[in-house]
């Protein structure tokens, strides 16, 4: 029984730890992906450090900004 319990502990934390993503996010592997890079190949890897890829295909650079279109011309990475 305590073992059910410990599965059931550690699947809801697992489910928490990914609940991270916003509404308009989908979970998104930056590391291991070997698409473009959160819709923009000019955005490093370590950028989308959240694992948080907008559903439009941008990511957001931390925990803290939005999930907003970025630009693949954005001033940050030319």
């Amino acid at each position: 029984m305590k073992l059910l319990f410990f599965f059931l502990f550690v699947s809801l934390s697992v489910v928490l730890v990914s609940s991270e993503c916003g509404p308009n996010e989908d979970v998104f592997d930056c590391q291991s992906s070997s698409r473009n890079d959160c819709g923009c190949s000019m955005i490093a890897k370590a950028d989308c450090v959240t694992g948080c890829m907008c559903k439009n295909g941008y990511c957001r650079k931390s925990y803290n900004e939005p999930c907003e279109k970025r630009s693949c011309q954005h001033p940050y990475y030319s």
